[in-house]
């Protein structure tokens, strides 16, 4: 009954072609198998073959991408990574950004890899970026790599401290919070915290005297603070060496250099092509 009233529904011309063209079917299906066989293997010219195949017997008009176009496309991905770089903070997506950028300005094309092998790229630039620009490419990947985990703790911390507690003003204390003003940052204790030790009336003295339990009881500091107040008015200003205290200042003097690094390669990717050429 289907089958009639499919019948029925087509004129005698439809029914035709569809008879005559019903062998094109197995065709189609072999070219449409075929292209997706090759989209699992690396052979580009076997997969831009099969997909020529599948294009012809699917009656499909595939242009080719002109010069114009080409440049248009690049361009505007090359833009929309410079604009996201201006405002990255993580150094290492700084740094896959960059290399990206400059390889895209130097090769008028763009690549795609994955971040964590982006420095096996550097040696394109060799000859062609002036010798202090690779150099501090070179350096920047060095430092990433000797700080670790320590790059992105260091930058999240810093940037969630800036965002929530803003700065410290030391002046607002009037003198009475002298001391721990001075040490706040150092043990983490937020604004919030001193501004309401100051509408308490409190001063440096009268800290030393009381414990935790009373500043979270009496004053409703929260008790994460309250124990990092405790420890900043303990603080005599001589600071005990620590086993690691050397490899941490190291740490800082390199997350010093990276930080500087960053803001010079980040110009670097905005300069024009013609001023960065050896």
């Amino acid at each position: 009954e289907e089958k009639a009233n499919f019948a029925k529904s087509r004129s005698l011309a439809e029914r035709t072609w569809i008879l005559e063209n019903a062998v094109k079917r197995t065709d189609t299906k072999k070219a449409i198998k075929g292209f997706m066989n090759t989209l699992k293997t690396r052979d580009t010219e076997a997969l831009l073959e099969s997909l020529h195949m599948a294009a012809t017997v699917c009656s499909l008009r595939i242009r080719k991408m002109d010069n114009k176009k080409m440049r248009n496309l690049v361009f505007g991905i090359r833009r929309s990574m410079m604009s996201k770089l201006a405002t990255e903070k993580n150094p290492r997506t700084v740094f896959q950004y960059v290399v990206l950028t400059l390889h895209s300005q130097m090769a008028s094309g763009l690549v795609h890899i994955p971040s964590k092998i982006i420095n096996r790229i550097l040696y394109l630039f060799e000859g062609k970026l002036k010798p202090d620009v690779i150099g501090f490419l070179k350096r920047y990947h060095e430092l990433l790599n000797s700080l670790g985990d320590a790059v992105l703790s260091a930058t999240t911390k810093q940037e969630s401290k800036e965002s929530k507690d803003g700065p410290l003003d030391v002046a607002n204390a009037s003198g009475k919070l002298k001391k721990l003003c001075r040490v706040a940052k150092k043990y983490g204790v937020t604004p919030d915290t001193i501004k309401i030790l100051l509408e308490e009336d409190m001063d440096d003295e009268d800290l030393e005297e009381m414990g935790q339990d009373d500043l979270v009881d009496d004053m409703g500091i929260p008790a994460k603070q309250a124990e990092l107040v405790i420890k900043a008015v303990a603080d005599d200003g001589t600071d005990k060496d620590q086993p690691d205290s050397k490899e941490d200042d190291n740490k800082a003097v390199e997350m010093k250099e990276l930080l500087s690094l960053m803001d010079i390669l980040k110009k670097a990717a905005a300069t024009p092509k013609e001023a960065l050429l050896e």
